[in-house]
């Protein structure tokens, strides 16, 4: 299915800048929240990564210490009992990181929290997570210096506001898969929150725009948290919460038509630096003002011909005429059934002027 694909594609996490989700209560995962280059690059070669003073070490075996505590006011309960998780992780070849979590505790009074007998590896790079008041919080990316096997790392609660003013949108993916009789349209905002707090949007929503005429709409999850929406209408009213730094939403949803092809107007309650526009190669037809042309892309042995869009400002519309969309049968059906019909009546017609008419005088 291409919205599989797609959003394999899009997922390369990256440590420090990505998101860190974890459920301290069942498995942890790095969700990937880079938005998708306009062309694919070759994998880097990542050097070692640099310590908390900036210099590259070679890795070095041994145990080491890592304390801190989890600092703010947590709305519900006290800090103590929290589960707090150590994960480390490494920088492969692609630059993708492979690791997972080295340790488990619980805080304690005063949110304190100590890690004994943690694996060091000179390499590698550490982040704290835990869970307060159903919200996921992580600490900075960290590493062990190379001359002390001790680090002292705290977690800090971020505030909790209303102000959505702030978000902006760092790309809007659009990827159109053909059906008979329809597109299926999977959308992936990657919408960035530059400010330190988390802004919540549970009560007053997210507010976004959908086709009116769409069905089958689809919520996809990007995490371990779910997300409420609403439809009303072309309206989609997205009750969530939105973390410092990348946070994406993406769902899909079927447009039909009738007659092989169709026009998408998008447009978007924020700022959007971009717009990419995704369709497996040899079947749509897609246009628009403003598209611009773009390398094709291989998403997981899928190829997708990749068009974008200079910034799009807020409330501004989009519009994409898609053609080639492969018609219904029932449509097929009907037209060509209509046909004898209509002869047939032509026919008739026919037949009764002749009758209607006076026979010519001798």
């Amino acid at each position: 299915m291409i919205v599989q694909t797609v959003l394999r594609g899009i997922k390369v996490t990256l440590l420090g800048f990505g998101l860190l989700s974890l459920s301290v209560f069942g498995s942890t995962q790095l969700l990937a929240q880079q938005p998708l280059q306009p062309s694919a690059q070759p994998p880097a070669q990542h050097p070692p990564l640099p310590n908390a003073s900036g210099q590259a070490t070679a890795p070095n075996e041994g145990n080491g210490q890592v304390t801190g505590r989890i600092i703010g006011n947590p709305e519900k309960g006290s800090l103590k009992g929290a589960s707090v998780v150590l994960l480390r992780f490494q920088l492969d070849a692609s630059g993708k990181p492979q690791g997972g979590p080295v340790g488990r505790v619980q805080a304690g009074e005063g949110g304190t929290y100590a890690f004994s007998k943690v694996p060091i590896d000179r390499k590698a790079v550490y982040r704290i997570g835990t869970r307060i008041d159903g919200n996921l919080i992580s600490s900075n990316v960290f590493s062990f210096p190379a001359d002390t096997n001790k680090v002292v790392m705290d977690v800090v609660i971020p505030e909790v506001t209303q102000d959505l003013s702030v978000l902006t949108m760092t790309q809007a993916l659009l990827a159109i898969e053909p059906r008979q009789g329809g597109v299926f349209v999977t959308e992936v905002l990657h919408l960035s929150n530059p400010a330190p707090n988390i802004l919540d949007a549970t009560k007053e929503p997210f507010q976004l725009s959908i086709p009116a005429d769409s069905a089958h709409f689809e919520m996809l999850s990007q995490g371990s948290e779910d997300i409420r929406h609403e439809q009303i209408g072309s309206k989609l009213m997205v009750f969530s919460q939105f973390r410092p730094g990348e946070n994406t939403l993406a769902f899909r949803y079927l447009l039909p038509t009738s007659f092989g092809s169709l026009t998408l107007r998008k447009s978007y309650p924020v700022n959007t630096t971009t717009v990419m526009v995704l369709s497996p190669s040899g079947g749509l037809e897609v246009g628009g003002a403003g598209l611009i042309p773009g390398a094709q892309r291989d998403l997981d042995g899928t190829k997708f011909n990749v068009w974008t869009t200079p910034p799009l400002p807020a409330g501004n519309d989009l519009t994409l005429g898609i053609d080639g969309i492969p018609v219904s049968q029932w449509i097929f059906l009907i037209f060509m059934s209509a046909i004898p019909v209509f002869l047939s009546g032509v026919v008739i017609w026919f037949v009764m002027v002749r009758l209607k008419r006076k026979p010519a005088k001798g």
